[in-house]
């Protein structure tokens, strides 16, 4: 079954949808203010849409936002950046096994399918999922542990 580009744009807001609630719940437990705003992204296969932001404050500072990327990623079905004032990290959503290629060769003179090769490991599931390190092929499921493990190395903040 082929998704259409409406299917895919819907569950990609959908998914943001849940991850800022996820985050929000997160944040909110450890006693950061949370600011939503309305964002609008355009992208040539999608058209422009609204989806929101979010940004995360401490005591009025800004700790760092959370910023819907797209849904036409490579290798993935969409992109929230974690950005801060130190460094920025990529969340990526991933279908279960993620992204791969198909290697196949020429058997009695049909080209057949011989095995899949996965960039990533440990994409065990359906959901978002950070890139640990593509040299190695490491994806880490994106969880509230990871998500404050990722906040304090784009901001260098902590609050335990």
């Amino acid at each position: 079954m082929n998704e259409t580009n409406e299917d895919l744009l819907k569950a990609y807001l959908q998914n943001v949808a849940s991850l800022l609630i996820d985050i929000e719940s997160w944040s909110v437990h450890r006693r950061l203010s949370i600011a939503r705003e309305p964002l609008e992204i355009s992208e040539e296969d999608y058209g422009t849409y609204q989806t929101e932001k979010m940004t995360l404050t401490d005591d009025g500072r800004t700790i760092a936002e959370i910023v819907p990327m797209g849904c036409s990623i490579v290798g993935s079905y969409g992109r929230v950046d974690l950005i801060g004032m130190i460094n920025r990290e990529v969340i990526s959503y991933m279908k279960k096994g993620g992204p791969y290629i198909t290697q196949s060769e020429l058997v009695d003179g049909v080209m057949t399918e011989v095995r899949k090769k996965y960039f990533y490991r440990d994409i065990n599931e359906t959901g978002w999922y950070w890139i640990e390190s593509t040299r190695l092929g490491r994806a880490k499921k994106f969880d509230e542990a990871l998500f404050f493990d990722l906040l304090a190395a784009v901001s260098d903040y902590e609050r335990t």
